[in-house]
């Protein structure tokens, strides 16, 4: 059996980020992030193109096994939710202006600048990642 989750960056040439969805549960508690799987393929693919409209970035619906995404939730420290067939389910109206995945690939190319270039440069680059981290 095969279910569907929503991946970015593939053929990027980067690390792919999965999608899921934040819960703020109380102002004293961390947020949850839930990755949404479908049962079917057509309905990941019309929650996909909905999504699509609202991001930067390129939805591509793939296909994993159930007990594949468990162990990475696990792993993770996500928490997951399977949409039946024939679910009608709409993205949020909202979505964070960057991902998490996003700050990471922006982590990992300061680093690796900071790898091949000078130490002013370097932390020129750092002050800029921190603003934008901030933003």
């Amino acid at each position: 059996m095969q279910i569907h989750v929503i991946l970015f960056g593939i053929g990027e040439g980067e690390p792919e980020g999965i999608y899921s969805v934040r819960a703020m549960p109380g102002a004293d508690q961390l947020p949850q992030e839930t990755i949404i799987a479908f049962e079917d393929a057509e309905d990941a693919q019309r929650y996909a193109s909905r999504l699509e409209a609202t991001m930067e970035r390129a939805p591509n619906v793939v296909p994993i096994t159930p007990s594949e995404l468990l162990e990475f939730c696990k792993e993770s420290g996500y928490n997951c939710r399977l949409e039946q067939g024939g679910s009608m389910l709409s993205p949020p109206d909202f979505n964070v202006d960057i991902t998490d995945w996003e700050r990471s690939l922006r982590l990992r190319w300061v680093l690796d600048c900071c790898i091949s270039k000078s130490v002013s440069i370097c932390l020129a680059l750092i002050d800029r990642f921190a603003y934008c981290w901030a933003h």
